[in-house]
């Protein structure tokens, strides 16, 4: 497994003489009032730059949270597909990306965003997984176990109008099953001011949590997933969120991931761990 880091250095919050000497020192890497760069946790390039940043009295945060001197640190796990091959369980980041989300308890997704229907997409900012008509028959023929499939409406404009179709464009991945409670620890939660919590309030936020991690790992007691029997696609039992946009996260199967997979469709696939 590799780690790939992406640094992100703010005008502001980070220091203006913490951005101007970053800018200056390489200047590609400047884009509007930010100063990105990104590459692999244990490379001397990353390594020297968190160095530069710690002399320069700025420390990493995973959220632009309003304190003073801090850079954004987020951190993406990047496996193999050996090392993913004994995993029985995923969840997965759709390379593909729409802009949309939840409006009064219904899919939305921006027709700006769909110069091109692709067979799998995530929602940016939100956990949903969308997948196309041609690829929905696909998925419910090789491997249908829990599925459901919410028709998803296309904006057309900022006014919500929905574009008129003979049949749906997209559908929301879902499930009739739903994993367990997570397993706390290694599992935790934290508000949407990034602070930890115990117990889900929406109205503060609640969200999983690990790190600086972009994509938190799932873990569960062994003997507790056996209620999830032989699904393909799975709830969890938590409901992830702030306010009215909150979700379920979604796992799917290792058939799952085979089929995604032989299409040749981009994911980063993160495993769930059985303990």
């Amino acid at each position: 497994m590799n780690t790939l880091a992406r640094i992100t250095v703010w005008s502001d919050i980070s220091g203006i003489d913490v951005f101007t000497n970053a800018s200056e020192s390489s200047p590609d890497c400047v884009e509007g009032k930010t100063w990105k760069t990104e590459g692999d946790l244990a490379s001397d390039e990353i390594q020297e730059v968190m160095e530069w940043l710690e002399s320069q009295g700025a420390r990493p945060a995973y959220k632009r949270l309003g304190d003073f001197q801090c850079y954004k640190l987020e951190l993406v796990r990047i496996y193999s597909d050996d090392e993913l091959r004994d995993y029985r369980w995923f969840t997965l980041e759709p390379s593909a990306v729409y802009t949309g989300g939840i409006w009064e308890g219904t899919w939305h997704i921006d027709k700006s965003s769909m110069d091109e229907v692709v067979p799998l997409a995530r929602v940016a900012g939100e956990q949903g997984i969308v997948v196309s008509t041609p690829f929905r028959s696909e998925i419910l023929a090789s491997c249908p176990i829990g599925v459901t499939m919410t028709p998803i409406a296309v904006v057309a404009d900022q006014s919500g109008a929905s574009e008129e179709a003979d049949a749906p464009v997209a559908y929301s991945l879902g499930s009739e099953m739903q994993f367990p409670p997570l397993l706390t620890p290694p599992c935790e939660f934290v508000n949407a001011s990034a602070r930890p919590v115990d117990t889900c309030d929406h109205t503060k936020g609640f969200f999983l949590a690990e790190g600086h991690y972009r994509e938190p790992e799932l873990h569960y007691r062994k003997e507790d997933v056996t209620r999830v029997g032989n699904a393909d696609v799975a709830m969890t039992n938590e409901v992830f969120g702030f306010r009215h946009q909150i979700s379920q996260g979604l796992v799917v199967s290792h058939r799952f991931r085979q089929l995604v997979h032989s299409k040749g469709i981009q994911a980063h696939w993160f495993p769930v761990h059985e303990h």
